[in-house]
């Protein structure tokens, strides 16, 4: 049995490495694909003001609108953008990293 749960985690750790970087040290992510621009930005806030100072949210989404309108809604004396890559060679998909600041 001790040998099984040394197995798992080793699984665990191969996949970790071979997953996005930026999803690994997110608290939150929302995925943002394939919904309307103003629910998003609404529910993106909504979580925000629930979060914690510090921890770390992960927006994706596919919707120009919503990318341009997305760090308009919240202050911006409450958050640091940790990652942007919405400038990647894939222009029909962002992610968006941000940390909320500490009170």
């Amino acid at each position: 049995m001790h040998n099984g749960l040394i197995v798992a985690l080793c699984l665990q750790l191969l996949l970790r490495r071979s997953t996005d970087k930026l999803a690994l040290e997110a608290d939150i992510v929302l995925d943002f694909r394939n919904t309307f621009s103003s629910i998003s930005l609404l529910k993106m806030t909504e979580i925000f003001d629930r979060m914690k100072p510090l921890q770390v949210l992960e927006i994706r989404g596919s919707d120009p609108d919503t990318r341009k309108d997305l760090l308009k809604v919240l202050p911006e004396a409450s958050y640091d953008i940790l990652a942007d890559d919405s400038e990647d060679i894939r222009h029909d998909f962002y992610k968006v990293r941000v940390r909320k600041r500490g009170v």
